[in-house]
């Protein structure tokens, strides 16, 4: 018995040891992101990264302080193409302000948007190639939490 669990043991280590061999790297890429917090617009930098499991680019989650002026604040400019998905989620306070989150083309020939609560969620089918920018507004509140979306 002592014999057969060794062996299970020495084999499950010596397959632990092969993962590392496995894995990919993940290219982390840097972006500026623009967001009006009160009364002056800074830079927030989030980190953008390339998902080797699910395939898809992942936004690290970054923080949100969007108050209630108004206006759209935009989150990034990114390329995209016909039937990609962007995937978002958030948590934020208070619990019931709502946030609308867009997706508009450079060009202006296509958007689309949605109204979340917190928690929340959705995800936007691309219908044309182009570069897109991901605006944000705060509808009832100025809102503070956490987003991240993957594209």
């Amino acid at each position: 018995m002592k014999k057969i669990f060794a062996m299970i043991l020495a084999t499950a280590l010596c397959l632990s040891l092969c993962i590392p061999t496995f894995a990919e790297d993940i290219n982390v890429e840097k972006m500026e992101v623009e967001q009006k917090t009160g009364d002056s617009i800074g830079q927030l930098e989030i980190e953008q990264y390339y998902d080797p499991v699910s395939g898809m680019r992942v936004v690290s989650p970054f923080p949100l302080d969007i108050p209630f002026d108004g206006e759209y604040h935009t989150l990034t400019e990114v390329e995209l193409e016909y039937g990609d998905t962007i995937s978002f989620n958030g948590t934020w306070t208070p619990s019931y302000a709502r946030l609308i989150v867009e997706v508009i083309s450079t060009d202006g020939s296509y958007g689309t948007m949605t109204t979340i609560r917190s928690p929340g969620s959705g995800s936007f089918n691309i219908r044309e190639d182009g570069t897109y920018i991901i605006h944000v507004k705060a509808v009832s509140t100025s809102l503070v939490g956490f987003m991240n979306f993957t594209l």
